[in-house]
């Protein structure tokens, strides 16, 4: 995929952007990850017929979760 040219002028959003600082600079903090997501494994078992699982949006009954 090739950049694309703006004829030397950045987009607005993107001047806005560049010029202002990251939020973790402008606390005195160091620059750390703000967060490591964690997905643990899921064993294949138990699943619903394609025509179940489609309106309740999950092919897994444990994931299954009706709001009340």
């Amino acid at each position: 995929m090739s950049p694309v040219n703006y004829g030397g002028r950045l987009p607005a959003a993107s001047a806005r952007a560049a010029r202002a600082p990251a939020p973790s600079a402008s606390a005195g903090r160091p620059r750390v990850p703000l967060a490591t997501a964690y997905v643990p494994y899921q064993k294949f078992g138990e699943t619903y017929p394609p025509k179940e699982a489609l309106p309740k949006g999950t092919l897994f009954p444990c994931l299954y979760r009706p709001y009340q």
